[in-house]
């Protein structure tokens, strides 16, 4: 249960599941949409230390700089989570700074991702991400970036079962159609 009384296995606080699919077809220059639940929920019993990471992440420009931080080190050596790794079946400390460095990429190679109804908007800005309300407030905002209708596509098959959709904005849309 996620804390809301709903079955997930989401354990960031803005899941970055959601982006995955930007990993199958990032370009550069391009504004990117996905949704996410982002409600700020960091699930302490299976991840222990992503608050603590999160909130030091907060404190460096760059996620590869707090990757390469001793804060980061710290953490991923902290005594208290590695004992609930070991003993109580927790993910590693580690695994959070995988799931920055992950989750940064698409940052790297794109203009900028919108991440479409975060519960709590500020875990999305922490993260770099522009926060809208709805894919229709994504779309309008992306008009203003391209100068004019945005191409899209939707990578349902990333989510089989789920209605989640990426969409990938750029100035050619048949470029977007045919990869």
């Amino acid at each position: 249960m996620d804390g809301h009384g709903n079955q997930s296995d989401s354990h960031e606080p803005c899941d970055r599941r959601a982006t995955g699919p930007l990993r199958l077809r990032i370009s550069r220059g391009r504004r990117h949409i996905a949704a996410s639940i982002c409600d700020g929920w960091f699930n302490e019993n299976w991840f222990p230390s992503y608050a603590e990471t999160y909130d030091a992440l907060q404190e460096y420009c760059q996620a590869a700089e707090f990757l390469a931080s001793e804060d980061a080190e710290e953490i991923t050596t902290k005594t208290e989570y590695l004992f609930k790794y070991s003993n109580y079946y927790t993910y590693h400390p580690f695994h959070a700074m995988s799931m920055i460095s992950g989750g940064s990429v698409p940052l790297l190679w794109t203009s900028g991702v919108f991440l479409v109804g975060p519960k709590a908007p500020k875990y999305a800005r922490g993260m770099g991400f522009v926060p809208v309300n709805t894919f229709a407030e994504a779309m309008e905002r992306a008009r203003k970036i391209v100068a004019r209708t945005p191409g899209s596509f939707a990578l349902r098959s990333a989510f089989p079962g789920a209605s989640l959709f990426t969409y990938v904005l750029s100035n050619r849309a048949e470029e977007c159609a045919n990869g």
